[in-house]
């Protein structure tokens, strides 16, 4: 694997909220020596791998909100003036990403997520080193963090650039890093192998974060505050019940999924807290279970989720249109005509803008909690455990989120395949602007995709593989 430059990210961390830990002032290279002499430099050097992972590259926009929808064929990006070459290519010719645009997006993420992981690996190189320099239980929490989210990324690049595990689990597909050191050439591993070493890193980061949760400490210890902003505990079981699901062992998906979902301080937003007048908890913050703050969002949210026709929009317009007709588009998904009208997120996260419906959720203007990015919630552990259980126990549990919604339940003696469908609608509604609607589809290597208004059916043909890096590839892995 070829080199890459280490940034530390080097702060004046107040960890009194998720805004704050992520408030980073300055950054540049730092000597290890320096950098791990002391507890703050571990908390600042953990803190840098989440500022990383909310950059434009990763999951602050393309690995949530843009990239990855747009190639679910989540919004329609046709006929506007300031829409980017390279989605239109990746409309155009579904499958192909050998456009320099899309190449280059596709590179971006591979460096960008792997800079990370080598932070992650740093942290972990030098901590048991000097484990005597961490007070309270901070050792315990910052290596199972690292480990965490070294787990965390390795999966998801695996699910761009790995063989879907369903039909490709012995095919090589990226490296899994778990080394600090430029010189070592870490080799393709199978989807199989990843996924071995995720799980391997999650079972230690359970083992170090056991007994940590989603309450924020009002103690000294100020790493305790705003768990759900660190890769705690919770994530690590909710990402295991991914992990499992997508190697297609129910039993232990459902296993990990049922102890999210008992964990009781962890709960369903409400409908007043969504209609509190001039302020809307657009991204349910009751329900987070992992989530990024990044710092200037209303900037990327202005440019993606607005678009008035000449000065705004310039990145991807992202309304969910087909042929003028955007808002029986959003009503076509939300099933509004057979009882959908009074779904929570069809009624408060989606807004009317110059003439076209542009998904909410990240709108900054209003938001209770503003500058948070989600990457786990609660709902998608109720449709994992509905998936990997009878049917009968899948339609209770597929229920228990469609009374949160403000829907009705489902009938009790619904079939195997009809529940099928129900939980697949149910990513289609649940998961705008979180980038999770790919990867179901890859999953289970469906041949088709819908198009955003859930009439047209697309061929997947060649789309659920990234291509390595170029660079990647001269440097000796094919």
């Amino acid at each position: 694997m070829k080199k890459i430059l280490i940034m530390i990210i080097l702060a004046s961390f107040i960890f009194s909220g998720c805004k704050k830990f992520l408030d980073v002032k300055s950054k540049t290279n730092v000597v290890e020596s320096d950098m791990f002499s002391n507890e703050q430099g571990f908390k600042d050097a953990t803190a840098g791998v989440y500022y990383k992972m909310t950059s434009t590259q990763l999951y602050g926009d393309k690995l949530t909100m843009s990239f990855m929808d747009v190639i679910a064929r989540r919004y329609d990006i046709h006929g506007y003036p300031l829409y980017n070459s390279e989605y239109s290519h990746i409309y155009d010719n579904p499958g192909d990403y050998k456009d320099d645009h899309i190449k280059g997006i596709i590179s971006d993420v591979w460096e960008n997520m792997y800079n990370a992981i080598a932070n992650t690996n740093n942290v972990l190189a030098n901590i048991d080193a000097k484990r005597d320099v961490f007070l309270a239980n901070n050792y315990n929490l910052i290596k199972g963090e690292a480990l965490g989210l070294r787990a965390y990324m390795h999966f998801d690049l695996v699910r761009m650039f790995g063989q879907p595990y369903l039909t490709g689990a012995d095919k090589p597909s990226i490296p899994y890093v778990s080394n600090f050191s430029a010189k070592v050439v870490n080799p393709l591993l199978t989807v199989k192998q990843i996924t071995d070493s995720v799980i391997k890193d999650l079972n230690a980061a359970a083992i170090l974060l056991k007994g940590d949760d989603l309450k924020s400490s009002s103690s000294d210890n100020a790493w305790l505050n705003n768990r759900k902003c660190h890769f705690n505990y919770l994530a690590v079981e909710a990402t295991l019940a991914r992990v499992y699901l997508y190697r297609g062992d129910k039993a232990n998906a459902l296993l990990h999924a049922k102890n999210v979902i008992a964990y009781s301080k962890l709960r369903f937003v409400t409908e007043p807290e969504l209609n509190l007048g001039s302020t809307v908890d657009y991204t349910f913050t009751p329900e987070q279970i992992f989530s990024l703050n990044k710092v200037d969002f209303g900037t990327t949210t202005q440019i993606s989720f607005y678009f008035n026709g000449a000065t705004s929009g310039s990145a991807l317009s992202n309304s969910i249109d087909k042929s003028g007709q955007s808002e029986q588009a959003v009503e076509r998904i939300y099933e509004t005509t057979t009882g959908g009208s009074t779904d929570y997120r069809y009624n408060y996260l989606w807004r009317l803008y110059t003439n076209d419906v542009f998904p909410a959720k990240f709108w900054q203007d209003g938001a209770k909690e503003k500058a948070l990015v989600p990457l786990i919630r609660l709902p998608e552990m109720y449709y994992i455990a509905a998936e990997a259980s009878t049917t009968a126990e899948g339609v209770a549990y597929l229920n228990t989120v469609r009374k949160n919604r403000g829907l009705k339940p489902l009938a009790l003696d619904l079939n195997a395949e009809d529940l099928k469908n129900e939980i697949f609608k149910e990513y289609q509604k649940e998961f705008y602007c979180e980038g999770q609607l790919f990867y179901y589809y890859k999953r289970l290597n469906l041949n088709e995709m819908v198009d955003n208004d859930n009439i047209n059916k697309i061929s997947t043909a060649g789309v659920y593989v990234f291509p390595l890096p170029d660079l990647e590839i001269l440097n000796g892995n094919r």
